[in-house]
């Protein structure tokens, strides 16, 4: 895993803290009111936490880049009018010994998806299952 997918999975880490939404929820095409903001709130820290462009943003949410700009102007103005998502700016930046090993999200081989348990409860799945097939 890179660096960049870590950061990305630390910073989706904090927001799911908060709002209890998950990455595979702020990835998908739902647009409850809670679930977008989740994912407008995750591009918020993508973009000024990670220092991303609003393309590389907009590809890690499988979302165009004016879709990412929006929401960034969406939260400043939820933050500037409703005082709501003010922890966003108090968000720590990613550092390595942020997240420990067993915290971490990481990319399934198997099934490309993103998966929130360990490596050992994914290899304890795949050595029980001849086929080693994904869950999820």
């Amino acid at each position: 895993m890179t660096k960049q997918q870590r950061e990305f999975y630390y910073y989706a880490e904090q927001v799911t803290k908060h709002t209890k939404i998950g990455l595979r929820q702020m990835q998908s095409q739902d647009r409850h009111r809670d679930i977008t903001e989740s994912r407008q709130c995750l591009m918020y820290l993508l973009k000024f936490k990670m220092k991303l462009t609003l393309m590389e943003a907009g590809e890690l949410m499988r979302r165009h880049y004016s879709t990412v700009q929006h929401a960034l102007q969406v939260i400043q103005d939820i933050q500037r009018y409703q005082g709501k998502y003010l922890w966003l700016d108090k968000v720590r930046p990613y550092q390595n010994h942020n997240i420990r090993p067993k915290d971490t999200m990481y990319i399934c081989d198997q099934c490309g998806g993103t998966h929130d348990h360990t490596n050992a409860v994914h290899q304890r799945q795949a050595a029980a299952d001849s086929e080693a097939a994904c869950y999820a």
